[in-house]
């Protein structure tokens, strides 16, 4: 065979080794961003040029390894590259069914194993073809490997430039909003309410973490813990507006989704929030739905900006390149080296955005417990000047996994600690912060929720077998006396819909306001029927099922569906 020179070794040795990187490292977390674009920080159009610059590097890197090889090894070697590169490919096309979501939850892999043996098969089998028509034919694979190489690069560029398109981010971009921390550590000098949304923190996962921690509510002092309490919606998408309008579905006839994208509509919480002259900080980027209400969440609140005052400046590109590496591992990868590059879709905002402990009022919000309290740690919480008082929602992850932080409120990645641990040290950070509003002398004064979103959320196909209880203490403003009680408990039957009044009514609306948002959780009635709305769904696809809860709620037997459900839901 006669030998290549090294000009055109290397000239096969790019074109290959720019086919796999791009199918691995560019199109498939790019395409992934694409499709997330509404739970992201920064869009195609911000990621892109530091991920295509480093896979472009990598791309001559893998070529000058490859070029040295001479004859049939730089044939093998060329033929190897491309094979990888489209079973790469194909693993994204056919052979990632029921692939875990990205969510945080623990994976037991071996639930995968088929999979996984269809998998290295297919690999295996893809490589070896490779390899030996590269022994048989050695140009000719060569250049055919090059040729495959190219078609499929096409192919994939023109279907993620479809994807980059359709993202709102990508053609909106400076005009993009999101939560910022603006606000998210000063309280007014004047009148405050405070309501903690610790995710996923149930009666019971609260129960056994006081059971290993007795201390846990020692800086809760002049709190009621409501114990028989009913959320309103389950998951977070649904729970968040629903707390923050205190709508929920009236006519099964509607479609779901528009009565999900019309709750901030047909609920007026948020604008008679603001009309009681309160600054308004919501920090939680699962409360809005559409870019055009996140335009309207700028208006009603301090913290909500256009992406361009927080990008450029505020990115991580080596974090962005390295977490959005994973991504394309995770999802191009055979199943028995998946588990290896797995990771969790709250993991991309946090590893792209500059955190540390830096203090900025424009820094995007992110659901990230340790990084709260290492900033709650070293800047504490100031006093601001709000004119009448001061509204802040702040979105904790709680209990809900994954497990990352530690009793005190540490960062342990990428070791994980459980549930109770974590929420173990939920609760020290939020004592830590109840000890700064007492350094500051706003303590006794302040309207306090601590609730989460929702109880026990496990997806199911059919009707509900565990109750999902969302914890739920209230601290009213008090006398200095009366606040430094011990935290007591209440068996009277509140609801997430109670809150919604019990904010207006300790921000000082108008008793007319109040009442058209229901009872307030100190008059809840006893013995009242109660509405829970539970999404019976596996996947992001189900049916949303109306139950009535007619007694204790930590009590299945007093949950009944009451036949009124939406079978559909299809993303708008």
């Amino acid at each position: 065979m006669q030998q290549t020179g090294w000009g055109k070794r290397f000239a096969y040795a790019l074109v290959a080794s720019i086919f796999l990187v791009f199918t691995v490292f560019v199109v498939a977390p790019l395409e992934i961003v694409a499709a997330n674009s509404a739970d992201l920080i920064f869009g195609v159009s911000a990621v892109a040029p530091p991920l295509c610059i480093a896979a472009l590097a990598a791309a001559v890197v893998l070529a000058l390894v490859l070029s040295p090889f001479k004859g049939k090894a730089h044939a093998i070697a060329i033929a190897v590259v491309v094979a990888l590169g489209t079973a790469a490919w194909l693993q994204a096309l056919l052979l990632n069914k029921g692939l875990p979501l990205a969510d945080g939850e623990p994976i037991d892999w071996s639930n995968y194993d088929k999979m996984m043996l269809v998998s290295s098969t297919f690999w295996v089998c893809v490589i070896g073809i490779a390899v030996a028509l590269a022994l048989r034919f050695p140009k000719r694979m060569r250049v055919l490997a090059c040729a495959v190489a190219i078609a499929v690069t096409f192919v994939q560029a023109v279907g993620l430039a479809s994807a980059a398109s359709s993202s709102d981010k990508a053609i909106s971009g400076d005009s993009y909003i999101y939560a910022t921390e603006r606000g998210l550590f000063d309280v007014s000098s004047k009148s405050n309410v405070i309501m903690f949304i610790i995710d996923a923190s149930d009666y019971y996962v609260v129960n056994d973490a006081l059971a290993i921690e007795p201390s846990l509510f020692d800086k809760m002092s002049g709190f009621t813990w409501f114990e028989d309490t009913t959320g309103s919606m389950i998951p977070t998408r649904y729970a968040l507006p629903a707390l923050l309008t205190g709508v929920h579905p009236n006519d099964p006839d509607e479609d779901f989704p528009d009565f999900v994208y019309g709750m901030y509509d047909d609920g007026s919480f948020m604008q008679d929030l603001n009309d009681t002259g309160y600054g308004v900080g919501v920090y939680s980027p699962n409360a809005t739905w559409t870019y055009q209400l996140m335009e309207r969440f700028a208006d009603w609140t301090i913290n909500y900006r256009p992406i361009d005052d927080v990008t450029s400046e505020q990115m991580d590109q080596l974090g962005t390149v390295a977490v959005l590496a994973r991504c394309g591992m995770y999802r191009d990868l055979p199943w028995p080296l998946k588990r290896f590059v797995w990771y969790y879709t709250d993991e991309l905002n946090s590893r792209m955005v500059k955190t540390g402990s830096e203090f900025s009022g424009d820094v995007p919000f992110l659901i990230d417990d340790p990084l709260f309290a290492s900033k709650l740690r070293e800047h504490g919480l100031s006093l601001n000047e709000e004119t009448t008082g001061s509204f802040r929602l702040i979105h904790l992850l709680g209990s809900h996994y994954p497990y990352v932080m530690d009793r005190n409120g540490n960062d342990v990645r990428p070791d994980w600690t459980s549930i109770e641990e974590q929420t173990i040290g939920t609760f020290t950070v939020l004592g830590e912060y109840f000890d700064e509003l007492r350094r500051l002398g706003v303590y006794d004064e302040a309207t306090i929720i601590v609730t989460a979103d929702h109880g026990i959320w496990n997806p199911i196909s059919e009707y509900l077998t565990v109750p999902p209880n969302p914890v739920l203490f209230v601290k009213p403003r008090q006398s200095a006396e009366e606040a430094s009680k011990p935290l007591v408990r209440s068996e009277m039957p509140a609801s997430h819909w109670d809150l919604q009044a019990t904010i207006l009514e300790a921000a000082g609306a108008p008793d007319e306001v109040v009442a058209l948002h229901g009872t307030t959780v100190w008059d809840a009635p006893k013995g009242r029927e109660r509405l829970f709305y539970m999404t019976n769904a596996l996947e992001w696809e189900g049916d949303i099922v109306e139950y009535r809860i007619d007694g204790d709620s930590r009590d299945i037997s007093t949950w009944h569906p009451t036949g009124r459900r939406w079978p559909e839901w299809v993303e708008k």
